[in-house]
């Protein structure tokens, strides 16, 4: 397990420390730690300290803090900046280190102060073990005097899902134990190790109850009746979070139970997946099978199930029917982005933006009791196999293809088995009357002697035979895995799960090459038929327990992108840089859901961020960075990643020179300015990460000023600002005017979070657009003739008020000597009739990409590169739009 200790740190106030050998966190929680941890894990010691502490912060005393972590196993110290947090909102703190913790895959976190002495050995699995027989929902802890409060804190992931945070923020620092003390005890979650001891051994607190001067003993119990009042409040909506949580987590089986719904029987892929991913907060488990089968009412599904599943986090589900494209609608109106389906097709990667991913079917002869009994009393690598291959099994109008007529047909030998049975062996028993929330079963003598002869066949065989039926898929294909009769594939259409050992295991044949068969076998040789049934074993057992092929494999991205490549596109942080650090995250986000990779880092050599350093912190919103060792890196090597796909787009104003060395689906490499479902709902999720990383908390907002963006050097100046600024002044409009030219990104993005209206140069700050405030209104003025379609196409995103303001082109540069052509001349005519003010509706992004788009075609750019802005002729406009929100 990866567990993340919380610990605010800091030497003000302690005088008496002369170096970190005098701390608290070094003579009682470290060296207590050391002789009481658990040491298979691995720990991970974040240190919360002010920028400029004389012993956190000095290099001396941190590297030995650092000798220190080496010598104990599987422990390391990170030092972060509490930077722009109040002095003693401690909640803000253990805030900020848990959501790193968090996002660096922590599994567990302990939250304490830095004066803690541990008494007992093995606490740690103590707290683990405790939270796991609870679905990880709790909160545990060694006792400190007192059993019926904790005031150090362990808890699991499941705590950031619930609440959003470690602590609610409006805490400052009195009542913030009460509050997780008390919430949880009301769900009857509170678990406190009364065998496992620790104590604060520290002197006197060094803030502030809740940042206020305390006058008198009086006044010091009326603040205290007030903070347990609010905290109180607190508590009981927090309540509420958690006990919804608790609910939807065991809420499927009691729906069910309620309207009398079953998961479709005896091949339960379905409640298998649910069974492996109930625990997953993004997984939506519902018999969809038989909601096709039993013809419900979709309408009816849908009022059921939308208030249990959420708007807001990408969801997924598993349908076994072959006619799950039917539920298509609803999945997306209930928010369901992904779905397993045992029969996906190859190609078919998404259907009207629900991404569709292979999983198995149920091996209902292999897992069922009821049936199996044959392959429990038989090894199924000494078993002799009499047969070179056989399939035994029906055939049915509407299947897929004529293949297995076409088997039927196959001339017999004596060392082969092909038989017809009819109809689906299921057919009895899914499509009965009795298939019901009973779980009865229409099982008659004929069936259990159909399923005894097959079984026997299957043991037998070298080879099995897996054409596809009524799907492209078979239960007959997963029990030949199971049991180690080599699949021969015959289903042109198959999509299987991925995995690289599918190539030494089956036998792919195309169906319209049937009679290849015996030719094909005749050269495989004992030495790869016994190679390729020890991979079925070994392939089935890998999927048996993971239909969703999850491997959670941690790699760190490497991009290859040479500096010559970049240099024109990375010089700021404009919309090239956000296009190429959106595409990441998809990129990241992709590897994680569809193959269970978790890209936790990313590998950028040191000549790539000496050409564009402003590019590191960005990456650091999202990756661990590493710019050396190398080798010594878990590296997946995915190519450049500079806008588009290399040759992808048609127009011209997007930058398409992506060139990957994975596969990666094309929905998830498409251009971030593109305003699909998939963006949308990415560029959402990718916002908030890089915001939390860059605005820090306590920033003031400002509702009275407006912030005008100005540049110190031409082009794209703003002339007349001071005209604008004093009529502005005359209607009410207060302004702070700033250039963006000395202030790094970190402070620019933190800066224009503030506002709630901000008036700034064409193409100033349009990707920032991304981090401003919901109710912000974001004017952008552009010079005379030039349109902008990028600030509406982030406005759309983000859903904020941008507008773009124009005015016709300056008559000056249609003399001569400019040299425009005929259609460049027709073009910038063609603004007098378009509107003034850019909106961000759908339409006018529309209007706006083809207008940019012609006016790159006819070699125009050069007018955004000459001109400075008139504010004069913007002002009207201005006012218009402030006085009318």
């Amino acid at each position: 397990m990866k567990i993340g200790c919380l610990i605010p740190s800091t030497s003000k106030g302690r005088e008496e420390w002369k170096t970190y050998r005098d701390t608290y966190l070094f003579k009682n929680t470290l060296k207590t730690f050391l002789i009481t941890y658990d040491q298979e894990h691995e720990y991970i010691f974040y240190v919360g300290i002010d920028r400029n502490d004389r012993i956190y912060d000095n290099p001396k005393d941190k590297k030995e803090f650092e000798r220190i972590a080496t010598v104990m196993k599987n422990i390391s110290i990170r030092f972060i900046y509490m930077d722009n947090i109040t002095k003693g909102h401690l909640t803000v703190m253990w805030n900020r280190l848990y959501q790193i913790a968090y996002d660096e895959n922590c599994e567990y976190f302990f939250q304490c102060g830095d004066d803690i002495e541990f008494h007992t050995k093995s606490w740690v699995n103590s707290c683990i073990g405790v939270l796991q027989q609870n679905d990880n929902i709790g909160l545990t802890g060694p006792i400190n005097n007192n059993a019926k409060i904790l005031t150090q804190s362990f808890v699991s992931r499941k705590h950031m899902e619930i609440f959003g945070y470690y602590f609610p923020e409006e805490i400052i620092n009195w009542f913030c134990d009460d509050w997780y003390n008390d919430v949880y005890k009301k769900v009857g979650h509170f678990f406190p190790l009364k065998n496992h001891f620790c104590a604060n051994i520290g002197g006197a607190p060094r803030y502030n109850v809740n940042n206020e001067i305390i006058i008198s003993r009086q006044h010091l119990q009326e603040k205290h009746a007030q903070l347990r009042l609010e905290c109180n409040k607190i508590v009981h909506r927090d309540y509420a979070k958690i006990n919804l949580f608790i609910q939807n987590n065991n809420n499927m089986e009691e729906l069910m139970k309620k309207y009398k719904l079953f998961w479709q029987y005896p091949v339960i892929t379905e409640k298998t997946f649910y069974i492996q991913n109930k625990k997953n907060l993004s997984f939506v488990g519902f018999p969809w099978a038989t909601i096709i089968d039993k013809r419900y009412n979709l309408n009816i599904i849908f009022k059921i199930l939308s208030p249990r599943v959420s708007s807001t986090r990408l969801q997924y589900t598993c349908c076994q029917h072959i006619s799950f494209r039917k539920l298509i609608p609803l999945f997306k109106a209930l928010h369901i982005t992904m779905v397993y389906s045992p029969h996906k097709i190859k190609g078919e990667d998404q259907i009207d933006g629900v991404v569709i991913k292979p999983c198995p079917l149920y091996a209902v002869n292999i897992e069922d009791p009821s049936r199996n009994t044959i392959f429990k009393t038989n090894d199924v690598f000494t078993h002799p196999r009499t047969l070179l291959y056989s399939f035994v099994g029906g055939y049915q109008s509407g299947y897929l293809t004529n293949i297995r007529n076409d088997i039927f047909k196959l001339q017999s030998r004596d060392d082969t088995c092909i038989q017809n049975t009819g109809d689906w062996h299921f057919n009895q028993l899914v499509y009965h009357p009795s298939q019901s929330n009973e779980l009865k079963e229409n099982v008659s003598d004929k069936h259990n002697e159909k399923t005894d002869m097959y079984n026997k066949t299957l043991l037998s065989s070298r080879y099995s035979l897996c054409p596809s039926g009524s799907g492209p898929n078979s239960i007959r294909f997963w029990e030949s895995l199971a049991m180690g009769s080599i699949p021969i594939l015959l289903s042109d259409t198959l999509e299987l799960p991925e995995n690289n050992l599918w190539k030494d295991t089956i036998i792919t044949v195309s169906e319209k090459d049937l009679h290849l068969l015996n030719n094909i076998l005749s050269k495989i040789d004992t030495q790869t038929e016994n190679s390729m049934r020890k991979n079925c074993i070994e392939l089935y057992k890998y999927y048996r327990e993971n239909y969703n092929n999850y491997s959670n494999c941690k790699m760190t991205l490497f991009i290859e992108m040479s500096p010559s490549l970049i240099a024109p596109y990375y010089k700021v942080f404009g919309h090239f840089f956000l296009d190429h650090l959106f595409m990441l995250y998809k990129i990241k986000d992709y590897y994680q859901r569809e193959k269970k990779i978790c890209i936790d880092s990313i590998y950028i050599d040191e000549t790539l961020l000496n050409t564009a350093p402003f590019i590191k912190p960005f990456y650091e919103s999202i990756f661990k960075v590493y710019t050396k060792n190398k080798v010594s890196l878990n590296l997946l090597t995915i190519g450049s990643i500079i806008g588009s796909v290399s040759n992808s787009e048609r127009s011209n104003i997007y930058l398409s020179k992506t060139d990957l060395k994975d596969d990666i689906p094309n929905y998830v490499l498409e251009n971030g300015r593109k305003l699909s479902d998939f963006n949308r709902k990415m560029m959402e999720l990718f916002t908030l990460k890089v915001k939390n990383h860059f605005i820090k908390n306590g920033t003031t907002l400002s509702n009275e000023k407006v912030l005008i963006i100005d540049r110190k050097k031409s082009p794209r100046r703003l002339l007349q600002i001071n005209d604008m600024i004093d009529k502005l002044n005359d209607k009410g409009f207060h302004c702070t005017k700033v250039t963006f030219d000395d202030i790094d990104l970190s402070q620019q993005i933190s800066l224009v979070s503030q506002f709630k209206t901000i008036i700034c140069a064409c193409g100033s700050v349009q990707v920032h657009i991304s981090f401003l405030r919901d109710d912000c209104t974001f004017i952008e003025l552009c010079e005379s003739g030039f349109r902008y379609p990028n600030t509406s196409i982030y406005g759309n995103f983000n859903n904020i008020n941008t507008y773009s303001l124009t005015s016709p082109l300056n008559k000056k540069y249609y003399e001569p000597k400019y040299k425009m052509s005929e259609n460049a001349n027709k073009l910038f005519q063609s603004v007098d009739t378009m509107p003034h003010i850019i909106m961000n509706d759908i339409n006018s992004i529309e209007r706006e990409k083809q207008f940019y788009s012609k006016l790159m075609s006819y070699n125009c750019f050069w007018i955004h590169t000459i001109q400075d802005i008139n504010c004069n002729d913007h002002i009207d406009n201005i006012l218009k739009l402030l006085n009318t929100r």
